[in-house]
């Protein structure tokens, strides 16, 4: 997983890598769940969540969560 996080030059933003690692050992989640697990406030949660959708490194499910 770190050797997954340096390749994609992830580690330069430590709450983009803490975001794809919850979802890596966790699963699918929510943002809300993700924030609440966390610690952080929903909108950085989602934000990051995003960022890691548009790397293509996560994807929404078919219920859009």
């Amino acid at each position: 997983m770190l050797k997954l996080i340096s390749t994609c030059h992830l580690d330069n933003d430590q709450l983009l890598s803490e975001v794809l690692r919850y979802i890596i050992l966790r699963g699918p989640a929510t943002a809300y769940r993700i924030a609440r697990d966390l610690n952080l406030h929903f909108t950085q949660a989602y934000r990051k969540a995003a960022r890691l959708e548009s790397l293509g490194m996560a994807k929404r499910v078919a219920n859009h969560r």
